[in-house]
């Protein structure tokens, strides 16, 4: 636990305005919205209007950038104006609270729950507090890192790496990328398959989502906060930028990269090799490395 002070003490100079009670108590960050009591979060230029994204979360404190404190739109909020919050967020987060990045154990930690007829293959690691489920199988060299969540009768292949923390970085005044610390998870449905030496990194916040039954190849990325919903395939050498959205049954052709927050359509087809960094809607083609729209791909 910390206080609002103790925040701005370790900001020092780059504060440039506190608003609100500097004593109150903040035991960790969470998203702005819908945002949690007793937590700190950020808003920043980038967000529509952030002093009412910050009258409207439900957080004591905020780091939020220069004139977005106002007596109207933030009532009883705790306001720290910084000229970069995203960045000033890495820096309190990893000094007050860190995250643990290194692996808590080999083998099978004592504190992970593995679920009956579960097979777990040589040489693999299970981390604290991770979960899974029943009837499943963990191959050769797979490391699932602490607090994963794994469902019944899911499939792992040989050297695949779960919850490991995504890339996310943000660039200091000396323009040296500060890690940002990553609270999330990764949460794994019930009969989904993972090929082999494929990583699914877990959320900044939020957890990273496969959704029941969706089948993801050998040597495929997906990156921190990304959601795939249930049924989805993503083939072979595949990358899901951070914040990706995958919908139902949508097919992932091989070597596709989708870009960070697009957002793909239910039934919707990527082609082989395709760069995509606009929205697609449900039930659309895209092909190509332009992912230009097709009349028809088979599957």
């Amino acid at each position: 636990m910390a206080s609002v002070e103790q925040i701005v003490q370790l900001l020092g100079h780059r504060v440039q305005a506190v608003h609100g009670d500097p004593s109150a108590s903040i035991v960790g960050f969470t998203p702005s919205l819908p945002g949690r009591s007793g937590h700190a979060s950020f808003v920043t230029g980038r967000d529509q209007d952030a002093a009412r994204v910050i009258g409207t979360s439900s957080s004591t404190a905020f780091l939020a950038p220069p004139a977005t404190w106002t007596p109207d739109l933030t009532p009883g909020k705790t306001v720290i104006e910084v000229a970069k919050p995203r960045l000033e967020f890495a820096r309190v987060a990893q000094e007050l609270f860190p995250v643990a990045e290194h692996p808590t154990s080999s083998g099978v930690s004592p504190s992970a729950r593995v679920g009956d007829g579960t097979v777990i293959g040589v040489g693999s690691v299970i981390e604290a507090d991770a979960v899974i489920g029943r009837n499943t199988i963990i191959g050769p060299h797979v490391v699932i890192r602490a607090r994963s969540i794994i469902g019944d009768r899911v499939r792992i292949g040989p050297g695949s790496v779960i919850g490991e923390p995504g890339f996310g970085f943000e660039r200091d005044e000396e323009g040296r990328p500060v890690r940002l610390p990553h609270y999330g998870r990764v949460r794994i449905g019930d009969d989904v398959e993972i090929g082999a030496n494929t990583v699914v990194d877990r959320g900044v916040f939020t957890d990273t989502t496969i959704g029941a039954g969706s089948k993801i190849d050998s040597q495929v990325l997906v990156g921190h906060n990304v959601v795939v919903q249930d049924d989805a395939l993503v083939i072979g050498g595949a990358v899901l930028c951070g914040g990706v959205h995958v919908g139902r049954g949508a097919w992932v052709a091989p070597s596709s990269t989708i870009m960070e927050k697009v957002r793909i359509g239910a039934d919707s087809v990527i082609g082989i090799g395709a760069t995509v960094v606009r929205d697609v809607p449900d039930g659309n083609t895209v092909m190509g490395p332009h992912a230009r729209p097709a009349l028809s791909m088979g599957r």
